[in-house]
C-alpha cells in the first residue's frame, strides 16, 4: 500500500537559480521528502493552503492545485517509509485592524464586546502590611481577594456626574472665532505685566547709551514697545512655528526668497531680535528674594495666571489623564532627562489632561529644591503633585464621578484611596514593586501565557487589581498590574486573540491625554533655541494656548476638534494679532514702498502704485526703493579725490517726487499739498 505526503514546492530565486541548476541539487531538495515532517512543515503547508484545506487524500493525475498558489506535489512513498501522513491543520487568521471590535474609548466601555468574566471556585485571601505598627496605632493591612464583593459592581457616589463637560464662562460660550479661543487664555492683564515689566528692562539696557549720537536707523529700534506691538511679536513667534521656520536664524526670515512677507511687513529683524531679547515676565528687581523660594520665580506669575485661566474655561468630561511633557530646552538649568521623549531633554511639565480631546487644565513645571525655605509651589515627591493638580483643579470645576488615568510612574494605593475620598476613581498601571502589592499577586510562576485574574480590596470592595500576564520579546513572561477604584468591566478581549481584560484596553485608550496634547504642540511649535529659559517656558505656554483655544473653537462651532486644521487655525491666530500692528505701522511716514506693499497684502488692500514716465536722461523711476546718493551732493564734488568723496556719501531712499533725483537730508524739503500746486 501507497501513502501519500505533501512536498513543499521550491522556488527559486533569480539571484540563487544558478546555484541549484544542477540535477545533483534538484535531487537533493526531493530527498529531504524523506525525511520526517515537524511542525515547521506544518507552518509553511497552512501558509500554502490559505484558508479553505485541501483532503490530504485528494489527488488529480498527482497533482492538487489550490487557487493561484504554487502547486504542491504529491509523491509515492512506499509502506515501508517513515515518513509520517501530513494532516491539514487548522490556521489562525490574521486580524486586521478592520475586524477588531474595541477600537475606541466609548467601546472599552461596552460589556458586549469581551467574553464573559467567571470568577474562581477556589477563594484565595492575601494582606499586604500598608503600615507597621506603632506605639500608639495598629498596623494597617490591604486584605485582597479573588472573589468578587457584592458592592463591587454597584453604582456609587464616585460615580455619578453631577455636571457634564461643557463651558464654564460667558466668554468661552461666546468664543466662536480663533482670536475670541485664543484671548480666553492670554488675557489683556498678563499682556500689560510683559509691557511694563520688558520697558523697564529696555530703560536698562538703554540707560548706558547717548541716544543723541544713535542714526535714526538705531533709534527705530531701541525704544519702548507697546501692547499692540508685543502682540504683533508674539503672532510672528506663531508664524514662525507655523511656517516650520523655527530652527533658521531669525535675520533669515528677513530676507526675500528665504522667509515669508509676513515678518518684513510687521516689523523689522533688528526690532524684532531686540525684543526677543529683551522681554521680561517679572520684576527683575524683587527676583532675587523670589529666587530664594522658587526658582521658577522668573516666569512664575505669568504661569499661575496662565494656569487659572486654563483651569476656568472648561468644564471637564468623564475621563482626564494625567503624564509629563519633556519640552525642549538644552540650558543648564534644572532640565530632566529622558531618552524615550522626543526631545531628550528639556523643562519637565506634569499636566492634567482630557482623554477624548487634546486640552491641558493645569500643569506643574519641575523647578528644583529651592535654596532657602521651601515656598508654595516647591511640590516634593510624585504623590503631592498629583494631589497638588487636583485640589488646584477643584477650585474652578467639579470633578465628581471622573475618572483619572495614569501610569505607573503615579499610580499608588494611597493616591487611589485619597482620590476616592474626593468621589474621583482611578485607573494606573502599578509597578510589582510598589506598597499593596502582594507577591502572589504579582508572581508568573505557573501562570499561563494571556492568563487574567482580578482580586479585589476586601474591606469596602471599590478597590480591585487586574493581573495579565503577556509574554514579552525581551524579558519573557510579564505580569501587568492595572490598580482601579473604576467599578471594574469583566471580561476578555475577543477580536485579538490574546484575551486582554477589559480594564487593560480601557487604560490603553484613556492614557493618552497628554501624548496627544504633546503631538499637536510638535506640529508647529513655537520653540526656539535660545540661552534664555524663560522663552523654553514662554514658548510652552503659547503652545498650550493654541491648542486649547483650537478645542475651545472646535467646540463651540460643533466640530470634533480632530476634524479642525492646526495650520489654517493658527494662522488665523497670527492675523488677528499682527493686523492692528500693520495698520499702525503702514500709516508711519517714510515707509519704503515696497513694506507698504506686503503690509497691503496681508490686509487685502488694493496695492496702488503711480507710474511716472521718466525723462529721457533718467536712470531711476520715480518710486525707487534702491538706495542711491543725493544726486546735488555729487554735482556738488570737484577736484581731486572725487572717488573717496563720492564713496563717503551716504546712501538713502529719499527722492524728489518730480524727477525722482536721490536726495540727503540737507537737501530735502518738506512740502504741503497746497504749496506744492501753487
Amino acid at each position: 500500500m501507497s501513502r501519500l505526503c505533501w512536498v513543499r514546492p521550491y522556488e527559486p530565486s533569480s539571484a540563487m537559480a544558478h546555484k541549484l541548476s544542477s540535477d545533483a541539487s534538484i535531487r537533493n531538495l526531493f530527498e529531504h521528502s524523506s525525511g520526517e515532517s515537524s511542525d515547521e512543515g506544518e507552518e509553511w503547508l497552512d501558509e500554502l493552503l490559505g484558508d479553505e484545506l485541501v483532503p490530504h487524500d485528494a489527488h488529480i493525475d498527482g497533482l492538487v492545485s489550490h487557487k493561484n498558489d504554487p502547486v504542491p506535489k504529491i509523491v509515492d512513498v512506499s509502506s515501508g517509509s517513515d515518513v509520517e501522513e501530513m494532516k491539514p491543520t487548522v490556521r489562525h487568521k490574521k486580524v486586521w485592524t478592520s475586524s477588531i471590535i474595541v477600537d475606541s474609548l466609548d467601546k472599552t466601555l461596552d460589556r458586549n464586546n469581551y467574553n464573559k468574566f467567571t470568577t474562581p471556585d477556589t477563594n484565595e485571601t492575601y494582606q499586604c502590611v500598608m503600615e507597621k505598627a506603632s506605639e500608639n496605632e495598629p498596623s494597617k493591612l490591604l486584605t485582597w481577594t479573588n472573589q468578587q464583593p457584592s458592592v463591587a459592581d454597584s453604582q456609587s457616589t464616585e460615580n455619578v456626574l453631577k455636571i457634564k463637560g461643557c463651558m464654564i464662562s460667558d466668554a468661552s460660550k461666546k468664543a466662536d472665532s480663533p482670536s475670541k479661543a485664543w484671548e480666553l487664555f492670554f488675557s489683556d492683564e498678563m499682556f500689560e505685566e510683559m509691557v511694563v515689566y520688558t520697558n523697564r528692562k529696555i530703560e536698562h539696557t538703554l540707560s548706558p547709551l547717548n541716544l543723541d549720537e544713535c542714526n535714526s536707523k538705531n533709534s527705530a529700534r531701541l525704544k519702548k514697545t507697546t501692547n499692540e506691538e508685543m502682540k504683533a511679536f508674539i503672532g510672528l513667534q506663531y508664524a514662525r512655528g507655523l511656517l516650520s521656520q523655527t530652527g533658521h536664524d531669525a535675520q533669515s526670515l528677513w530676507v526675500d526668497g528665504i522667509g515669508n512677507p509676513i515678518f518684513s511687513a510687521c516689523m523689522s529683524s533688528a526690532r524684532f531680535i531686540f525684543l526677543n531679547a529683551n522681554i521680561t515676565f517679572d520684576n527683575s528687581d524683587s527676583r532675587p528674594e523670589r529666587f530664594l523660594r522658587d526658582r521658577f520665580a522668573a516666569i512664575r506669575d505669568l504661569f499661575e495666571k496662565f494656569n487659572n485661566n486654563c483651569s476656568n474655561v472648561l468644564q471637564p468630561d468623564g475621563f482626564l489623564a494625567i503624564n509629563e511633557t519633556l519640552y525642549g530646552c538644552r540650558n543648564q538649568v534644572y532640565k530632566q532627562d529622558n531618552t524615550s521623549k522626543t526631545a531628550k531633554c528639556g523643562l519637565l511639565f506634569k499636566s492634567l489632561n482630557a482623554a477624548r480631546y487634546p486640552f491641558t487644565f493645569r500643569a506643574v513645571v519641575y523647578a528644583g529644591k529651592p535654596t532657602g525655605n521651601s515656598g508654595l509651589y516647591y511640590i516634593p515627591g510624585i504623590l503631592s503633585i498629583v494631589k497638588s493638580l487636583v485640589t488646584q483643579l477643584l477650585v474652578s470645576v467639579d470633578l465628581q464621578g471622573r475618572n483619572i488615568t495614569m501610569d505607573s510612574v503615579y499610580t499608588s494605593v494611597e493616591l487611589l484611596e485619597w482620590l476616592l475620598a474626593k468621589n474621583i476613581t482611578a485607573v494606573g498601571m502599578i509597578k510589582t514593586n510598589k506598597k499593596g502589592v502582594h507577591e502572589a499577586i504579582k508572581t508568573t510562576n505557573g501562570r499561563e501565557c494571556n492568563s487574567y485574574k482580578v482580586f479585589w480590596e476586601k474591606e469596602k470592595g471599590k478597590m480591585s487589581i487586574h493581573s495579565y500576564v503577556a509574554k514579552t520579546k525581551g524579558t519573557g513572561m510579564k505580569n501587568l498590574l492595572v490598580l482601579s477604584t473604576l467599578p471594574p468591566i469583566l471580561g476578555t478581549t475577543k477580536d485579538d486573540g490574546k484575551d486582554k481584560p477589559a480594564l487593560h484596553k480601557f487604560y490603553d485608550f484613556s492614557k493618552g491625554g497628554t501624548d496627544i496634547v504633546d503631538e499637536r504642540i510638535g506640529s508647529y511649535s513655537v520653540s526656539t533655541k535660545s540661552k534664555r529659559w524663560t522663552l523654553a517656558a514662554f514658548s510652552y505656554m503659547l503652545d498650550t494656548m493654541r491648542v486649547n483655544a483650537q478645542t475651545i473653537f472646535s467646540m463651540n462651532n460643533g466640530v470634533h476638534p480632530q476634524k479642525t486644521k492646526s495650520f489654517e487655525f493658527g494662522m488665523e491666530i497670527v492675523k488677528s494679532l499682527i493686523t492692528p500692528h500693520l495698520i499702525t505701522r503702514k500709516s508711519l511716514p517714510g515707509m519704503r514702498r515696497s513694506t507698504i506693499s506686503k503690509i497691503n497684502l496681508f490686509l487685502n488692500v488694493p496695492d496702488v502704485v503711480v507710474v511716472q514716465k521718466s525723462e529721457p536722461g533718467q536712470h531711476y523711476p520715480i518710486n525707487s526703493d534702491k538706495p542711491r546718493r543725493c544726486s546735488t551732493c555729487l554735482d556738488n564734488i570737484r577736484g581731486q579725490g572725487y572717488t573717496a568723496k563720492v564713496q563717503a556719501l551716504a546712501r538713502g531712499i529719499k527722492q524728489c517726487t518730480s524727477c525722482g533725483n536721490a536726495v540727503c537730508k540737507r537737501h530735502y524739503e518738506q512740502i504741503c499739498p497746497n504749496c506744492s500746486t501753487s
